[in-house]
């Protein structure tokens, strides 16, 4: 066996076709025909800024008890082609959320 056997060919990333929000939710429709709707408060659960996760052990910082269970989109905006970057109505605006992360949450919370 060798080095070669190792090495695997890259995954094919997904990428969103459309996508639209409302203060609730965000909807993405991906290129592999699959849809998601993101609700706002488990977007805001699964920060991936370095507010809601430490940045040397990964693990989750944020109080789940201390996050509204109305809380809404307050705003969005597109960071390059690659994340939105969100704003809540609890005043939390620095989580920069990648395609490529939203289709894992998708992936992860549709098991």
């Amino acid at each position: 066996m060798g080095i070669l056997d190792d090495i695997k060919p890259p995954q094919k990333k997904h990428r969103p076709i459309s996508w639209s929000h409302t203060p609730e939710l965000i909807h993405v429709e991906w290129d592999d025909k699959k849809a998601y709707a993101y609700a706002a408060r488990a977007l805001r659960l699964a920060c991936p800024c370095a507010g809601c996760v430490d940045e040397w052990s990964g693990k989750r910082t944020i109080n789940e008890a201390a996050v509204p269970a109305d809380l809404r989109i307050a705003g969005l905006t597109e960071s390059g082609r690659y994340a939105l970057a969100l704003a809540f109505s609890d005043q939390h605006a620095t989580g920069i959320y990648s395609w490529d992360y939203l289709r894992t949450l998708m992936e992860t919370w549709t098991r």
